[in-house]
């Protein structure tokens, strides 16, 4: 071995000196403690309304509406798996305190005096409070971190608009240092979990192009969604927009949990509805990830597809080939949500139509009599 000053050493171990950790959890086989967790989904889908959801369940002490005691709203200290109460660090750059965050913890139900929100920061010898931004101000998120003492938790909504550069900053000698790269902020974000034991929470939009598989959609690098070790997609319910479904869509340290509903009520506030999940739901689950992505993705085009009415096969077929989506895919879709192919009396040709929404899925008309209407 070298004795250069300009080498190092490796450092190395056997593989049977590691021992498994403990894992912990925030919200068991969903959001784990030491690490990064990505929300995902559409806009208006209701993912920050869900993340102050999540504060009041940790201010609180609340019970996991999973857990089989939540309904029967019993006293925290005997849930199974009711957290631990704690504090959280929440990070909101597009939201107001006043008008916005403090009315949705209340409505949630949550501890305000348990959260602290992380405005902006203010450089030494600088007027003015600036936009707090991931790529610039990791430590300053540390700071806030030991300031509240071991927080539980810390929520990021949302990540786009958290690693959006800040507009003149460079130039700014009031705010050295450079830019992290996103990847950089990725491995921070994980690193500051484990070394901190808190959960990170960290939101993201869904990008409105269908050509890449649904995880690709988010607005986050692929070192997020590489780093990250869950990721829970919120979605539109296929059969019942008024409802939306909470679904694990990457468990790397648990197997996959089923998926849950819930409604936003006024307030606004979360109402969960854990006891009656469509057919469609499990069907997802069993399936692999790659494939209950794909399929999800189906399922939510073709209901908008069809939600103004019949439209003629031959169509639904193109459009859904310059979509991307696969006409196994799609015909796997159609039978979960139980979609009919009716003939049309003027012109001979056949026509997908959604069934009623009060309905459960049926029996395609495909499957019943086997002719091939596409």
């Amino acid at each position: 071995m070298s004795n250069s000053p300009d080498l190092s050493d490796p450092v190395f171990r056997m593989a049977d000196q590691a021992r498994p950790p403990v894992l912990p959890w925030l919200w068991p086989d969903r959001i784990p403690i030491g690490a990064l967790t990505l929300l995902v989904g559409d806009p208006a889908v209701g993912k920050s309304i869900l993340a102050t959801d999540l504060i009041a369940h940790v201010t609180t002490g609340r019970p996991w509406p999973d857990d089989p005691l939540y309904a029967e709203k019993s006293d925290p200290q005997r849930m199974l798996s009711a957290p631990y109460r704690g504090r959280v660090v929440f990070v909101t750059p597009e939201e107001s305190l006043g008008s916005t965050i403090h009315p949705r913890l209340i409505a949630a139900g949550a501890d305000p005096t348990a959260v602290l929100i992380l405005d902006g920061i203010r450089p030494v010898h600088h007027p003015h409070t600036l936009p707090f931004s991931l790529t610039l101000h990791i430590d300053q998120l540390i700071a806030a971190i030991r300031a509240l003492s071991w927080p539980r938790l810390v929520i990021l909504d949302n990540l786009p608009a958290l690693l959006a550069p800040l507009p003149d900053l460079s130039s700014n000698s009031s705010c050295p240092g450079e830019p992290r790269s996103r990847a950089s902020v990725a491995r921070a974000l994980a690193h500051i979990a484990a070394a901190f034991s808190v959960a990170i929470v960290a939101t993201a939009h869904l990008c409105k192009s269908r050509s890449h598989a649904l995880l690709h959609r988010a607005h986050a690098s692929l070192a997020f969604l590489g780093i990250a070790r869950s990721v829970l997609l919120v979605a539109r319910h296929p059969l019942e927009p008024s409802r939306c479904l909470l679904l694990s869509q990457k468990s790397s340290l648990a197997p996959t949990p089923p998926p849950l509903a819930f409604q936003i009520k006024a307030g606004p506030r979360i109402d969960w509805c854990p006891a009656s999940l469509p057919d469609i739901s499990p069907a997802l689950h069993d399936l692999p990830a790659e494939e209950r992505s794909a399929l999800a993705e189906a399922v939510e085009w073709l209901t908008d597809f069809l939600s103004a009415g019949p439209r003629p096969a031959r169509e639904l077929v193109n459009a859904a080939y310059s979509a991307a989506l696969s006409l196994p895919t799609l015909r796997r879709a159609k039978t979960l949500l139980g979609v009919r192919s009716m003939k049309s009396a003027a012109d001979s040709c056949w026509n997908w139509q959604l069934p009623p929404a009060a309905s459960a899925p049926v029996k395609s008309q495909d499957a019943q009599n086997g002719a091939t209407k596409t």
